[in-house]
């Protein structure tokens, strides 16, 4: 199947269901799929985002995945505030590179599509390019660093430091105009600052995530450990628990798949940060649903996983601040650098 092929499925799919979304008021599809070309081959560990935009509060807002004619859908309502007009979505690092494509698949008022028209031509504007980056820049330093050293669960510390290194790692792609990404971004981030002669910024993030250290075995190891994890909670899986649409049996390809495709393309230190993704949600979900199989088999894998990461305690996420404060200003600096080139 080709990505053309893929999109085409995904079109119908919205086109059977849309009108059972109340409040719809248009659907995107967003994600890496819009910068392939149509005829490359369609990828078991990619999906395909669908970004429902409806009207209404974020908080009754759904998040789920299916299978459709053999393409997995990733849909993701969002509220209609964020696609208010051009300038709205130009400011934000997460909304505009997806609307810098032609992406809207459902629009029956043709709003959305004469506001993606307009961010497709205003785009690379500087002064856009500055705001996406500063935006970037506040979420972490607002928001994410300061749950690293104040959260009140181990969780809740380890969710601002995720977010923490995946959100400053999308510095340098923002600033280049390139799509942000979640899966490959520790790759990308290591490429990006090697080329520019930032090799240190490479091996600080590397430090941060722990892995510096690690082999190509180690990471071998980690994947296996959070395979089994995986595999199990989706057959024990029954309440709600931090980003549990994505613990199903389609998905088990992009976390598994695409940990082994990282590794196997020379990034093993890199992967962790996405085996450790996969190994979060398993573990979140098997203390939850398989108290006395998570406490047996599987607490103690993950505890090893964080203690080799360097975030097994809350004291020990807190001390991960500093790090993360000086790659996000670093790495800000690299970034202003690529947008200075760019102007």
């Amino acid at each position: 199947m080709t990505v053309g092929e893929a999109k085409a499925v995904a079109r119908e799919w919205v086109a059977q269901h849309a009108a059972e979304v109340p409040g719809l008021v248009g659907v995107l599809m967003a994600g890496s799929m819009n910068h392939r070309p149509e005829d490359s081959e369609y990828q078991p560990t990619s999906d395909v985002d669908l970004w429902h935009v409806r009207e209404g509060e974020p908080e009754v807002f759904r998040h789920e995945r299916i299978t459709y004619e053999g393409v997995l859908l990733d849909m993701a309502e969002l509220p209609s505030a964020q696609f208010s007009d051009a300038e709205t979505v130009l400011t934000s690092w997460v909304n505009a590179s997806h609307l810098a494509m032609p992406c809207v698949i459902y629009d029956p008022t043709g709003r959305l599509t004469a506001i993606q028209r307009e961010v497709a031509i205003r785009f690379a504007e500087p002064r856009y390019l500055r705001a996406r980056c500063a935006g970037i820049e506040s979420w972490v330093r607002d928001g994410f660093l300061p749950a690293m050293a104040s959260g009140a669960t181990l969780n809740e510390r380890i969710t601002g430091f995720v977010f923490a290194g995946n959100t400053s790692r999308q510095l340098p792609l923002v600033a280049a105009d390139q799509p942000p990404t979640n899966r490959r971004s520790a790759m990308l981030f290591t490429n990006a600052m090697i080329a520019r002669g930032h090799g240190e910024l490479a091996d600080g993030m590397l430090e941060y995530i722990g892995s510096i250290a690690m082999s190509r075995t180690d990471a071998e190891r980690l994947l296996e450990e959070c395979r089994a994890a995986f595999d199990r909670a989706i057959e024990v899986h029954r309440s709600p628990v931090p980003f549990d649409f994505k613990l199903c049996p389609a998905t088990r390809s992009i976390y598994m798949d695409g940990c082994r495709e990282l590794i196997d393309a020379g990034y093993p230190r890199e992967a962790v940060w996405w085996i450790h993704a996969a190994h979060y949600i398993a573990h979140n979900a098997l203390e939850r649903d398989a108290p006395q199989e998570w406490e047996q088999g599987y607490r103690e894998p993950y505890e090893r996983l964080l203690d080799a990461m360097g975030i097994g305690s809350l004291e020990t996420v807190a001390a991960k601040v500093p790090l993360a404060e000086g790659l996000l200003s670093r790495t800000m600096a690299v970034a202003q650098e690529i947008m200075s080139e760019e102007s």
